[in-house]
């Protein structure tokens, strides 16, 4: 976005965008106080354009890029379309170096929201990114259940052993005292 020598950075946040075009056109055009003490742009007609061709790009890429996202925002869409149709006709006899009559409108009503609209869409998950959550979130919880019951066998089967070793100890530890015992009480017998 260009402002006679002026160029404006673009990012991937609408919003940052739309902030960063408010204070360039203010430098570079001066500022009317609007609602509330907001600094609004003096933008011209030529400016408008400018803008208005740069958003509606952005809209258009937005809904490109994201199809099939799960957007419900009808009303800012509807919203938009309805904004770009009145600035259009606006602007069809207008004097290009003129400013703007409805600067504030501009600023603070249809950019504003169309920068949040198109900021919004990108925290909308498409329905394939809903699928493969879905199967993450499965298998993670298909993982932590095999996990757990793994841990609950080799415990019972530790629980097991160990008592399988104290049997085999404890008659181990009789044959042991019988082998010692019986000769000798044998001895004791035949001696006796």
């Amino acid at each position: 976005m260009m402002i006679k020598n002026t160029v404006v950075q673009s990012t991937s946040d609408h919003v940052r965008q739309w902030i960063a075009l408010k204070r360039t056109y203010v430098a570079e055009r001066g500022s009317d106080a609007g609602r509330f003490g907001k600094a609004i742009p003096r933008t011209t007609h030529r400016d408008l354009r400018q803008l208005t061709d740069y958003w509606h790009g952005e809209y258009v890429r937005e809904l490109l890029r994201s199809p099939k996202a799960l957007d419900r925002d009808r009303a800012s869409r509807r919203h938009w379309v309805n904004s770009k149709r009145s600035i259009d006709a606006q602007l069809v006899n207008a004097d290009a170096g003129a400013q703007y009559p409805h600067n504030e409108w501009f600023w603070q009503e249809a950019t504003s929201k169309l920068a949040m609209y198109l900021e919004s869409r990108k925290a909308v998950p498409g329905r394939t990114q809903l699928v493969i959550d879905s199967i993450r979130e499965t298998a993670a919880e298909q993982i932590d259940a095999a996990t757990d019951l793994v841990s609950e066998t080799v415990d019972e089967a530790g629980k097991r052993f160990i008592a399988a070793i104290k049997t085999g100890a404890w008659i181990l530890g009789g044959l042991i005292a019988s082998a010692v015992a019986i000769p000798r009480m044998v001895r004791v017998f035949k001696d006796g």
